[in-house]
């Protein structure tokens, strides 16, 4: 049984709440044959849509098949993961957080990786009629080349109700994450 693990967008807590789109989520394409347990260890925040960051950095570690964690560095906190469907990762996960309620109940998807070295991340809320995206670029390491991001932009482009206007990148230049 493949173990299960995924990436959150945390500025989708802090940032985007105030962003919202009417209507539904967008349906995006997701990594075809995903593998989340490849997705295990660190990853740190190159670019992301919302409110500037700095230090933005995850780790995510399997505890069973279906259930891993993932822990913030810079907001301190853990949440659980799970895929919304055991059949298919490819449909995505669901957080579940009681420290951090926006979080709670939101949809992730992978968009793009190599699992060594880069993945675009999508997550979405949805709130009665409006939906709360964010898009986030992430990087094994502190850096992404102009080329990786302006591929995975144009990935995120094409749907509607994802707005990239707001990409920023992320400070990581005062940052004590263990690994630098």
């Amino acid at each position: 049984m493949k173990r299960v693990i995924f990436l959150v967008c945390s500025l989708f807590i802090v940032g985007s709440l105030a962003d919202g789109v009417p209507g539904k989520c967008p349906q995006i394409d997701t990594v075809k044959d995903f593998k989340p347990e490849k997705m295990a260890g660190k990853w740190h925040s190159i670019y992301e849509t919302g409110k500037e960051s700095s230090c933005v950095c995850y780790e995510f570690e399997p505890i069973s098949p279906n259930f891993f964690l993932g822990y913030f560095y810079h907001l301190k906190q853990t949440i659980s993961l799970a895929p919304k469907n055991t059949e298919d990762f490819n449909e995505g996960f669901v957080v579940s957080s009681k420290f951090i309620p926006a979080m709670d109940k939101m949809s992730m998807f992978t968009f793009a990786t190599d699992y060594e070295n880069y993945a675009g991340m999508f997550t979405c809320k949805e709130v009665g009629d409006v939906h709360f995206p964010h898009v986030a670029f992430w990087s094994r390491d502190h850096t992404m080349t102009d080329e990786r991001m302006l591929e995975l932009k144009d990935m995120m482009a094409k749907y509607e109700g994802v707005d990239l206007s707001g990409l920023k990148a992320v400070n990581h230049s005062e940052c004590d994450h263990g690994d630098k």
